[in-house]
């Protein structure tokens, strides 16, 4: 290889600093000086820190509360209450759709939604759900009923 050279420099990190998609381009010659790009799309999320134990079962009265925080890759929370959650859908032995949207709150600074465990069998579940702003994944709060 003759030339190799990306948008960022060798041994660097890639710009992982706002939320949203990304692109990362490297161009190289080799000896024979024929040319050759490659470009990859990354996505830049918010990671999702639970606030209950997924393994663990619950069946209270008919719902399971899925409580959270919104953080960033090192932990640290950046819930607020600008910024909005609303499910899709629970994905697991039975998907269905879901209405609704997280209760933020304040003093926790936290959110939480009570699902409806309503003809759900036992089993691992997915609730899926999206963050309002520039974050465009789907993310997942995963519970067991038992």
């Amino acid at each position: 290889m003759a030339s190799c050279a990306g948008t960022v420099p060798n041994g660097s990190p890639i710009n992982t600093s706002t939320l949203g998609s990304r692109t990362f381009t490297v161009n190289a010659t080799d000896n024979a000086t024929n040319p050759s790009t490659e470009t990859v799309t990354y996505n830049v999320a918010y990671r999702i820190c639970l606030l209950y134990d997924p393994s663990r079962p619950t069946r209270l009265l008919g719902q399971v509360i899925i409580s959270l925080r919104i953080c960033d890759a090192n932990g640290n929370n950046l819930s607020s209450s600008n910024i909005t959650l609303t499910a899709s859908r629970i994905t697991g032995p039975v998907t269905r759709p879901v209405t609704g949207r997280f209760s933020y709150t304040p003093l926790l600074s936290a959110y939480s939604l009570p699902i409806s465990t309503q003809n759900l069998p036992n089993g691992n579940y997915n609730l899926e759900f999206t963050i309002s702003g520039a974050d465009t994944s789907t993310h997942v709060a995963p519970f067991t009923l038992r």
